[in-house]
């Protein structure tokens, strides 16, 4: 990798698109606007990497490590993330159009105001991530574990929803109304208020400004 060098800050790296940099060490690098669409990332550590504004569609970045890294407006859409490590990455307006983030951790990530249309969530970890004005229509949340998530302002139609853990969620002004397979035991502890828009399996009965009662329709 004889294109790689070190500043006393961060490490400088001219890439193309459909490079190959499986396992490379990336951790800090500014690739800030980079074109990298279909590059192989494969196990790459880019713990910490600015990404901002960078376009990534279609690279496969499976199993690499984005720990804390500056994603902010970056295009993932048609990435292949499944198994990274994207735990407090900062994606907020990030484009992850069709991305597979099966197994993926995204835990106390900032994914605020995120494109996630069509996203394969299965089996991965986003607790306590901020999913504010996200939009997750269609995306496939199977046995995702989204313990106290921040889903306020979330766009949730037609997301599957089969055995995800809701613990704790935050869903003000969220709409689920025609979120799939979505079960009152799982969002029983949720946080929720009066603009909160659930299916019609699920109904709910306000008491007061604050107290309200859950049922089945």
């Amino acid at each position: 990798m004889g294109f790689l060098t070190k500043s006393a800050d961060a490490t400088v790296l001219p890439v193309f698109s459909g490079v190959n940099l499986s396992r490379g060490d990336l951790s800090y690098a500014d690739l800030r606007g980079s074109h990298l669409a279909g590059a192989i990332l494969i196990a790459a550590n880019l713990c910490g990497a600015k990404l901002e504004r960078a376009h990534l569609q279609n690279a496969k970045l499976i199993g690499a490590k984005l720990i804390a890294a500056k994603l902010v407006g970056a295009d993932f859409s048609g990435c292949d993330l499944s198994g990274a490590d994207l735990s407090k990455a900062d994606l907020r307006r990030a484009c992850l159009f069709e991305a597979n983030l099966s197994g993926a951790n995204l835990s106390e990530g900032n994914l605020e105001g995120a494109d996630l249309k069509g996203c394969k969530f299965s089996g991965a970890r986003l607790v306590r991530a901020n999913l504010i004005k996200a939009d997750l229509s269609a995306a496939d949340l199977t046995r995702t574990d989204l313990r106290g998530v921040d889903f306020a302002g979330c766009d949730l139609t037609g997301a599957l929803l089969t055995d995800a853990d809701m613990t704790g969620a935050r869903l003000l002004h969220a709409d689920l109304r025609l979120a799939k397979d979505l079960s009152l035991e799982q969002i029983r502890s949720a946080k929720i208020d009066r603009s909160t828009k659930f299916p019609g399996t699920i109904k709910i009965t306000w008491k007061g400004k604050n107290e309200f009662e859950w049922g089945k329709n």
